[in-house]
């Protein structure tokens, strides 16, 4: 009788264990959820996401083992308007937990916006996979592990792979601001796949003298397994280089919009935010206002000349901070985004040369004659 006991003892909690572990959910949302359907991450990556904070704003990151080490990955730390770049003290970096992350040393891609830093806080990680083709498949399920609430990662969106790329891969989980520098996981394998990156660009077209803006956030997720090689980049090169090239990107996006403005409305119109506290123009612009204030209605060549060479000005602030010897100043992918910025001031050089041209020809453009006479009395 008290084996019958025993064995129905067993059996009973055998049914319980069963019930509680082969029956709980373990698998990701479906691909069809639309992109609000998110959850908190998996219990196998959340001891290991970070987020990172700085002058360049807010980044995800992730600690993952990397050839058998363990390693805090993240996007590129160029951005914001302070431009004193990403100096190892301004840096806050901390798991999702709160547990802060000591920085070491970087490694930079060379193709890619992949950052890869020494770390202290933490002995494991997330896998990172060596051969992505070998490992997943297009249609496998994946999670985004996005940054919410002021940075720190909450969130997981879940998708599926839609594409295997040299360089990047496409998921069906939206991107959405916060993002940059999180892990997109593969599910299946348990291993990060890629790291999402995204940067706003600018594209002018000149034609006929007129000017054409737009501006796009470009959002992808850069491969992890075969981004090589890699760079060494000590703190004091990597401060050094994020401070210019965050400088670069404001003072591209200040005199992109000194230029829609002047596309847009024959002149400088939106003088508080061309001044404004920050503005990388803002000396350039604030002359200008002054010198329109004390010649409201000068003659023809001195209004002639006096617009010529504001524009010329301008000009010379587009050229102004470009580097000389762009591979010799600048390291692995950074080199790259300098081309970029570089392409985006010569639409803007082309732009001021097409507005000096019509201006010599008799065109009213940033003449303050016409400004005086359309202003309200």
């Amino acid at each position: 009788m008290d084996r019958l006991k025993f064995f129905m003892a067993v059996a009973l909690v055998g049914a319980i264990g069963y019930f509680f572990y082969f029956r709980k959910p373990q698998t990701p949302l479906p691909s069809g959820e639309p992109a609000s359907a998110r959850k908190g991450p998996d219990s196998r990556f959340a001891p290991h996401l970070v987020t990172l904070e700085g002058d360049f704003g807010v980044r995800g990151g992730f600690i993952g083992v990397y050839r058998e080490r363990p390693v805090l990955f993240t996007s590129s730390l160029v951005g914001g308007r302070e431009r004193k770049g990403a100096s190892r003290g301004n840096v806050k970096a901390r798991l999702s937990e709160g547990t802060p992350v000591g920085l070491g040393d970087s490694l930079i891609a060379a193709d890619r916006p992949l950052l890869m830093l020494a770390q202290n806080a933490r002995k494991q990680g997330i896998p990172v996979a060596h051969d992505l083709e070998a490992e997943a498949a297009v249609g496998d399920a994946v999670a985004l592990l996005g940054a919410r609430s002021g940075g720190i990662i909450t969130e997981e969106n879940s998708g599926t792979l839609t594409a295997i790329g040299p360089q990047t891969i496409g998921i069906s989980a939206a991107i959405t601001p916060g993002d940059d520098g999180s892990p997109v996981v593969h599910l299946k394998s348990g291993k990060v796949i890629g790291v999402v990156s995204s940067r706003l660009t600018h594209t002018l077209e000149v034609t006929g003298g007129a000017g054409r803006f737009s501006a796009e956030e470009k959002q992808v997720v850069s491969r992890l397994d075969n981004a090589v090689p890699w760079t060494g980049l000590p703190w004091a090169r990597l401060n050094q280089e994020c401070a210019r090239l965050s400088g670069m990107d404001t003072r591209t996006e200040d005199l992109w919009h000194l230029a829609m403005d002047i596309s847009q409305n024959g002149s400088v119109t939106r003088w508080a935010d061309h001044t404004r506290s920050g503005n990388a123009i803002a000396s350039l612009v604030t002359e200008w206002k002054r010198e329109n204030e004390r010649n409201r209605r000068p003659s023809k060549a001195q209004s002639v000349n006096d617009r010529r060479r504001f524009v010329s000005s301008a000009v010379m602030s587009t050229r102004s901070d470009l580097p000389s010897y762009p591979s010799q100043e600048f390291t692995g992918y950074h080199q790259t985004l300098i081309g970029e910025i570089t392409k985006e001031r010569r639409q803007l050089i082309a732009y001021f040369h097409s507005v000096e041209d019509k201006i010599a020809k008799g065109a009213t453009l940033l003449d303050p004659r016409a400004a005086a006479a359309a202003a309200p009395q």
